[in-house]
């Protein structure tokens, strides 16, 4: 779809729309609006709020960003995320061309903060060819040039927030705290299936069990324990939807002994028991 209206060069502008579905949705960091646009000098957008976040990469020229009375600058070759919710306002001075994604999902809010560590925004100050190659590639997706699974789509969202981290160049200054809770972060990331306690990650973080919990929620946006159920959900569902394991080495595998434990965390945050989502899925898939 062409984009239209003053501000933008229309024969180089596009987007494209997406309707993922609750499965989808519950599931995956998932693609919601995508495309590349072509601002002229002088476009303004005042007092903006979407629900969802947003990836923009500036392919030439710069986007001035306005956010909680703060000025931000996105120079060519630099990537911006934030948190649309946010009001906000967008302009140009001079000729700006970028490849943007809205998007949100279970985890997006984890990766903002994580990302942005409670500013703003972040902005990636280096640019790296994988980064302008995910985001064509979802805009691909987006437009029907290309077809990948949900899955995929998400990996390539998820690749792009991976990278910024590991880039080392976000506009922000971290400090021990935030360095602690990076490390439990990913720690848990690569551990679901083992003890990951309170006192455990507080120990990881070389920080007593009340700060670590206290400080834990303010930078990542919730509670320890609520964020390691969370992607301990996002695995089970996703072994459940493609693997043929037991319901018993998956809670294993998500870091549960007893599988009636496990049970009634998944029936608490999807609403049914792991058998009769897998079943679900089956029946699904019968009639598509």
């Amino acid at each position: 779809m062409r984009m239209s209206g003053s501000g933008f060069d229309s024969t180089e502008s596009t987007y494209y729309l997406a309707s993922p579905n609750n499965e989808v949705k519950d599931t995956f960091l998932y693609p919601l609006i995508a495309g590349s646009l072509s601002y002229l000098p002088g476009y303004s957008l005042r007092h903006r709020s979407v629900d969802n976040f947003m990836l923009a990469y500036v392919r030439e020229g710069e986007l001035n960003i306005k956010v909680a009375g703060r000025l931000f600058t996105v120079h060519e070759h630099q990537l911006l995320l934030m948190n649309c919710r946010n009001p906000h306002d967008f302009w140009t001075t001079m000729p700006c061309k970028d490849y943007f994604v809205h998007f949100d999902g279970p985890t997006a809010n984890a990766y903002y903060r994580y990302l942005a560590r409670n500013d703003e925004v972040a902005i990636i100050r280096e640019r790296t060819d994988r980064i302008v190659n995910s985001m064509r590639g979802i805009i691909d997706v987006m437009s029907g040039r290309t077809k990948l699974a949900p899955s995929s789509v998400a990996h390539l969202i998820d690749g792009i927030l991976t990278d910024c981290d590991a880039n080392n160049e976000i506009d922000r200054t971290g400090n021990a705290t935030h360095i602690a809770i990076e490390r439990v972060v990913s720690y848990i990331a690569e551990h679901l299936d083992e003890d990951l306690s309170i006192d455990r990650l507080a120990a990881i973080a070389c920080l007593s069990r009340f700060y670590f919990a206290k400080a834990f929620r303010e930078i990542v946006g919730t509670s320890p324990n609520e964020y390691v159920t969370r992607l301990r959900v996002i695995r089970a569902k996703y072994l459940l939807s493609l693997t043929d394991l037991t319901v018993l080495q998956i809670s294993k595998d998500c870091g549960y002994r007893s599988q009636s434990t496990f049970g009634a965390m998944f029936k608490r945050s999807i609403g049914v028991t792991p058998s009769e989502y897998r079943s679900q899925l089956i029946i699904s898939n019968l009639y598509d």
